[in-house]
């Protein structure tokens, strides 16, 4: 029985960020799986490694478009990402180009704690100053 030859793929993949009010971002990885024909279209799973440290930071499946995103909770470092494409029953496995990344800080478990001055009640009318003070561990 001959063996039909599979067909390479091309991996595309960028980073996106959405920021918050409060200055921190959350990044989304972007991929896209192209196939080297049109008649069909890559089937599978992507997974996001980190190439420094040899982490798998995120994983999915792809669309019916050869699409994915996916998200990571980011942690204070330096990054050189890819997307590991696995190959499915038509399309080779493949790997994109390295996509450097840097997060310089991250707030986790922020506390807000709300304080009126002065402490004790006021009468109707008076004017009270409230402190507050935002911790991020």
């Amino acid at each position: 029985m001959r063996r039909a030859h599979k067909k390479e793929v091309c991996v595309l993949f960028w980073i996106s960020q959405t920021w918050y009010w409060w200055g921190e971002a959350e990044p989304e990885f972007k991929i896209l799986v192209k196939g080297e024909t049109a008649m069909a279209v890559p089937t599978g799973t992507v997974s996001v490694t980190d190439t420094i440290g040899g982490t798998t930071v995120a994983t999915g499946t792809l669309d019916s478009t050869g699409a994915v995103s996916l998200t990571w909770t980011a942690i204070t470092g330096t990054y050189n990402f890819v997307a590991n494409y696995g190959g499915d029953a038509n399309f080779d496995p493949g790997v994109s180009t390295g996509v450097p990344y840097t997060v310089t800080s991250v707030l986790q478990n922020v506390t807000v704690s709300l304080s009126a001055v002065p402490a004790d009640t006021a009468p109707a009318g008076t004017a009270v100053a409230f402190a507050s003070t935002v911790v991020g561990a």
